[in-house]
């Protein structure tokens, strides 16, 4: 799953689009937030959220952006809303999750299993999604009903757990996978060509100086590999 937001981020990156990842807020406030511009269009995850869940978020405010909107988004659904966070699920669960490919993973499923745990888990990981967002394509698709899919939906949220903190990454890694590969090379360069002043750099990484040498090193030598931070 980290290979695979890894590959997404670095696709809407290569599109043009900025991603960075913002912490201290809480998932159920924001997991998401779009700033439409049509020079530099950016996108910001929530980096407390799982990373199957970031993968989705980019997507949902890709939407966003599509419909050339400025959002903040916690992705729930509310009728009559004008805000189109339905659509933009949809949108989504589509990138995701294509309908072509999920029936070729359902291939040999037999009816009654489709939503099984066991089965909801295999399709998730071979799409790298949540479950939630397979049951859902399973829905849209007409594999099962709007019934089951509401009360699996309930009972999940009813069993959610909250997710555990992960391990800590070296600072220079933090700082690419916080505001992404092409900001960082942007200030950078803009400061080897005396554009910008090292205080600059400071206030636009949030990084001590110090650690310039190794973010020049990975930038060059290991690229995507920061995603996972």
């Amino acid at each position: 799953e980290n290979e695979a937001q890894r590959e997404w981020r670095a696709a809407f990156e290569r599109a043009g689009i900025l991603v960075y990842q913002f912490s201290g807020v809480p998932v159920t406030e924001a997991r998401g937030l779009s700033v439409f511009d049509r020079r530099r269009p950016m996108i910001l995850l929530n980096g407390k959220d799982s990373v199957r869940a970031r993968c989705f978020t980019l997507f949902h405010e890709l939407g966003h952006l599509v419909l050339g909107a400025f959002a903040v988004c916690d992705q729930r659904e509310k009728p009559g809303d004008p805000d189109r966070e339905a659509e933009c699920n949809r949108l989504a669960g589509l990138a995701l999750v294509p309908g072509n490919a999920l029936a070729s993973a359902l291939e040999g499923v037999p009816k009654d299993l489709v939503v099984s745990d066991d089965t909801l888990e295999r399709l998730a990981r071979h799409f790298w999604t949540s479950r939630e967002v397979v049951l859902r394509r399973l829905r849209d698709t007409d594999r099962v009903s709007a019934a089951t899919y509401e009360s699996w939906k309930g009972r999940r949220e009813s069993e959610a757990k909250p997710r555990r903190p992960g391990g800590f990454a070296p600072v220079h890694r933090r700082v690419i996978s916080r505001v992404g590969r092409p900001f960082v090379q942007l200030v950078l360069d803009a400061w080897h060509y005396d554009a910008i002043t090292g205080s600059d750099v400071a206030d636009f990484l949030g990084v001590n100086l110090k650690h310039l040498p190794a973010i020049e090193r990975t930038l060059a030598a290991d690229p995507g590999s920061e995603g996972a931070a």
